[in-house]
């Protein structure tokens, strides 16, 4: 699915055996607009799209929005690059897995882009 720019997930929170009370529910603030509070990607890959040319893909995994701790996702921030490496189009994608099992990163990020013509006719 898509995630608008301005969301703000967390991260999951260690538990300590030490600690008194309730666990806490939420580790991190994770601000997607707020390139300084992301923690380092699990998976960072570039690939070379016949048609959109340079892409680098970077997930997140074990994110949760602040309501739903309990259900963790993955997120997925995709950019397309020029030849240089520099940012092409201002705005990245960002894409949220929530499921069992997701596809292979290379392919899910294309999953959406054949869902947004479905959406957006």
């Amino acid at each position: 699915m898509y995630v608008c720019a301005q969301i703000l997930v967390y991260g999951q929170h260690p538990q300590s055996i030490l600690a008194r009370g309730a666990f806490r529910k939420h580790g991190n603030k994770f601000k997607l607009n707020e390139p300084d509070s992301w923690q380092q990607a699990t998976v960072e890959m570039t690939l070379n799209d016949s048609k959109l040319g340079l892409v680098k893909i970077r997930l997140w995994e074990n994110l949760h929005f602040r309501k739903t701790a309990t259900r963790p996702m993955s997120l997925i921030r995709v950019e397309r690059l020029d030849e240089k490496g520099n940012l092409r189009v201002k705005k990245p994608l960002w894409l949220a897995w929530v499921g069992e099992e997701m596809p292979p990163l290379s392919e899910v990020w294309r999953l959406y882009l054949r869902r947004f013509t479905v959406d957006h006719w």
